[in-house]
């Protein structure tokens, strides 16, 4: 009897060290995109093109990351922008809501869809 509740133990043990273990270990990216699923997607849509179903009612539509413009922006501009939104154009600050690691993780995806665009002098 023994037996069986030391291998349920250590069972549960490999199982939980295993769960932590992958969380992780996933890329910034993967971690990115999940958080934009869940709080970006409704304004600037499935494509990161400001077309999500939300979009439409807000006074000025939500940025399309695929634009030049966007593309120019650094990530200390994105991480502006994330943390403290843009009042007058509907998007609301992530500060409360974001960590810093988050915030890094979904700019990563953005850029993984949308690559930075270097200006040459």
């Amino acid at each position: 009897m023994a037996m069986k509740v030391f291998g349920g133990v250590l069972f549960a043990f490999v199982l939980t060290s295993s769960m932590v273990l992958a969380q992780t270990q996933l890329s910034p990216i993967y971690k990115g995109e999940r958080l934009y699923q869940r709080n970006c997607l409704r304004c600037h849509g499935p494509a990161l093109d400001g077309k999500g179903p939300d979009g439409a009612a807000l006074p000025v539509p939500p940025a399309n990351f695929h634009t030049y413009l966007s593309r120019l922006k650094d990530d200390a501009e994105f991480e502006k922008t994330i943390k403290e939104g843009k009042k007058f154009l509907g998007m609301h600050s992530w500060e409360d809501t974001l960590t810093d690691e988050q915030i890094r993780d979904l700019i990563a995806y953005i850029r993984s869809a949308a690559p930075h665009v270097k200006v040459k002098p």
